[in-house]
């Protein structure tokens, strides 16, 4: 017998009711007949006969229960109960006699209501026209019995490949100079960031993605390691000379390490360098962003481009002996270029540093 589903608000045709009820009679004629005779051959397969007679017998009667029910599969026109017996199609407890109840199925993207009377979810679910995909979720199993109120629910599952590009951060390696003196640093290898490869699976349900997992990585471009050679060598200094607290000689104020390699004299100043400029400097502070487009910090300094051009690469030590600025690159300008004494402004990272220093001449060496 065919599962009676009807789709809310979609009921049978007056014309065909009167053949319907007609065929009814017809289905539960012989259905009682096929219930009696499976009960019959039931009772005569649990009788275990010894005899031949009483074998033929249970197979005659056997043989009657399949003829009954061709027949009623050629009635209904559906081989489902053909289908059913001895698997997991629909059985002779489920041949749409009953009171009819609603079922739900939520899927693609919408709720649908029917009316049903006996069958599956996979029946229903046929009845439908929903097929269920290889990686599609069922909150039920499809052999799984319909009852009144039940939602089900069918959730669509694909598979996606995707490729991401990542930035990998270069690493700093650094290296102690005893020919430079504490506080100085130079540049040996600039760091350059790489490049990996990942290849994920994106699982996505319903169309919205779920999860992804990583499936390959690959390196596209390996880092350099950045490596920056540090001075170890003790200045000696005159006393009272101001410089970073923890040390006991005077250490470069300036934190920018160095681009290019250049050696001092016992005196802690450049033995060569392209000119030599002497002059007031002041000093600021507050960070922000240089006129060059850099982050200000110690060692990034202000000056007038028409004097000394930005990149220009500079060591400073101040005429009294006090400050070793260090190596610093011009990178900023200011309001001090017009009508003022000042030739470089030098950037601290405090006020207070900043009022210690105050206004004092310097000696400004052009590396490069």
């Amino acid at each position: 017998m065919k599962l009676v589903v009807q789709e809310r608000g979609k009921g049978l045709a007056v014309s065909r009711l009167a053949g319907i009820l007609l065929s009814l009679s017809v289905v539960i004629v012989f259905a009682f007949s096929v219930f009696s005779a499976q009960s019959v051959y039931a009772y005569c397969v649990q009788s275990k006969a010894d005899n031949a007679a009483a074998e033929e017998a249970c197979l005659e009667m056997r043989e009657a229960v399949n003829i009954l029910q061709d027949f009623l599969e050629e009635q209904s026109g559906d081989k489902s109960a053909k289908n059913g017996r001895g698997s997991k199609g629909l059985s002779a407890l489920h041949l749409g006699v009953g009171k009819d109840f609603e079922v739900s199925v939520v899927a693609d993207g919408e709720k649908r209501k029917f009316s049903v009377n006996s069958g599956t979810v996979g029946d229903l679910l046929k009845a439908a026209k929903l097929t269920v995909g290889e990686n599609d979720r069922l909150n039920y199993k499809t052999d799984k019995l319909l009852k009144k109120g039940m939602t089900i629910k069918l959730e669509r599952v694909t598979l996606e490949l995707r490729t991401e590009l990542v930035s990998v951060k270069y690493k700093t390696k650094r290296k102690k100079n005893k020919k430079m003196y504490r506080g100085e640093m130079y540049l040996e290898t600039a760091g350059e960031n790489g490049e990996r490869e990942d290849i994920y699976i994106d699982i996505l349900v319903d169309g919205k993605i779920e999860r992804s997992e990583r499936v390959v990585s690959r390196v596209k471009k390996r880092a350099v390691t950045e490596v920056i050679q540090t001075g170890t060598k003790k200045r000696v200094v005159q006393k009272g000379a101001v410089g970073v607290s923890g040390y006991n000689g005077l250490m470069a104020i300036s934190e920018l390490p160095a681009k290019i390699r250049f050696e001092l004299d016992e005196n802690g100043k450049p033995t060569k360098y392209k000119r030599k400029i002497v002059g007031s400097a002041t000093a600021y502070y507050g960070g922000g962003i240089t006129a060059t487009g850099q982050a200000a910090m110690p060692g990034r300094v202000a000056v007038d481009p028409r004097e000394i051009p930005y990149g220009s690469k500079l060591y400073v030590v101040s005429c009294d002996g006090r400050y070793v600025y260090g190596y610093c690159e011009a990178s900023d300008t200011g309001g001090f270029i017009y009508n003022s004494p000042t030739v470089i402004d030098l950037y601290f990272h405090t006020l207070s540093e900043c009022c210690s220093f105050g206004r004092r001449n310097v000696e400004i060496y052009v590396l490069e």
